[in-house]
């Protein structure tokens, strides 16, 4: 664009003009390589904001699979096949009362977590 306007706008093209470009080559050149400054330093930070996102849509899955649908748009859970998991139901276990020390015990609650709370949402 730099080079059509210096070659056909009369206030670049006319050599009686202030404004007259002797050599629109070099003036084009020289614009051309500031674009692509000004473009490479965009597309590295676009890059790096999607790499985010992906990277962050990854761990959310991962770390809490079923809150994924309240961060990621549809598109992007339709395109990785995300669905809904349910947690699964553990059979009764009773665990033998551990023996605490007297100093293990000033850290720690005597209070049983509430049914299922601890059970892990996948299996390994």
């Amino acid at each position: 664009m730099t080079y059509v306007c210096a070659t056909s706008v009369p206030r670049w093209k006319d050599e009686t003009s202030l404004h007259h470009v002797n050599s629109p080559r070099v003036v084009a050149g020289i614009a051309a390589v500031v674009a692509a400054f000004i473009a490479y330093a965009f597309m590295v930070v676009f890059d790096h904001v999607a790499d985010t996102l992906l990277y962050a849509y990854a761990w959310n899955k991962k770390a809490a699979h079923n809150t994924v649908s309240t961060y990621a748009p549809p598109a992007l859970q339709k395109i990785t096949g995300y669905t809904k998991m349910s947690k699964p139901v553990a059979a009764k276990k009773e665990s033998p009362k551990e023996e605490q020390g007297w100093f293990s015990s000033l850290f720690s609650s005597r209070a049983a977590p509430a049914e299922g709370e601890q059970d892990p949402l996948l299996k390994k």
